[in-house]
């Protein structure tokens, strides 16, 4: 039996269990999770789901949505989704399938959803911190290129469904060359930071399949007020109970950055 935490959000309105030693969510699933708005009856795909708490997050935020399917490679990781949907509520309106997102073509059917969700891995081999824990190194460092995600999500969309993206804002050129290659027209495009006067780290991006020319350059994401600081007022609203209806800020604490 594998240690695990329950960890909660939305001042405890859902929670997420998750290994105790290995790869665990962070900010960015997080922040990836508030960046769309599904419309009504929207079906979700969440590639790279890891404990599956994007999809959580959707379904909590967006009663309306229809559905969400989410796809993870690792089964231990896999497992944790279904108990969490399971736990939260969402058994029906979830499903939790275990398989590599470069087979996406055996593992789901064609224009099987209106919008994709992927907090991918972000490194490729040799690159960028790896642990020493095969769950997390798995998580963290490509086993497949980036370019398979993007495929995957072109798959799974008919033409006008959206895709979003979190991903290192160094490595935006690869986003870019990745989402072109398989017709997703980037729509708009939110850079994150830090805290003010730090060159950013992140990037999120929509997509449109098959979309036209225009690009919406969104004003800087801030996740810290200051150095040192709290979270910035948004990103503690993304924590506050209840943040689809209410837009008071939330009691997020103060944490290092």
């Amino acid at each position: 039996m594998v240690d695990a935490t329950r960890d909660t959000l939305f001042s405890g309105a859902i929670s997420c269990h998750q290994p105790k030693n290995g790869y665990r969510f962070s900010l960015d699933a997080v922040l990836l999770a508030h960046f769309t708005r599904p419309s009504s009856g929207a079906r979700l795909i969440d590639l790279a789901a890891g404990c599956g708490v994007i999809g959580l997050i959707a379904l909590y935020r967006h009663a309306h949505a229809a559905s969400c399917l989410a796809v993870e490679v690792q089964e231990e990781l896999a497992s944790f989704a279904r108990r969490n949907f399971r736990d939260n509520g969402f058994a029906e309106k979830s499903e939790v399938v275990c398989g590599d997102v470069a087979r996406m073509k055996e593992l789901v059917p064609a224009q099987s959803a209106d919008l994709v969700l992927c907090n991918p891995p972000y490194y490729q081999p040799g690159r960028g911190r790896e642990s020493h824990l095969p769950g997390e190194k798995d998580a963290r460092h490509q086993r497949t290129p980036f370019s398979a995600f993007t495929r995957a999500a072109a798959w799974c969309l008919g033409k006008g469904g959206q895709a979003a993206f979190i991903y290192p804002a160094a490595q935006l050129a690869e986003l870019f060359a990745a989402c072109d290659a398989n017709r997703l027209a980037i729509k708009r495009l939110r850079l994150i930071h830090s805290y003010p006067g730090l060159a950013a780290t992140r990037a999120l991006v929509l997509c449109h399949k098959e979309g036209g020319a225009g690009l919406l350059a969104m004003p800087p994401l801030y996740v810290y007020e200051e150095k040192n600081g709290c979270y910035s007022q948004e990103v503690a609203r993304m924590y506050a109970a209840n943040p689809a209806v209410s837009d008071v800020d939330g009691g997020a604490p103060c944490l290092p950055n």
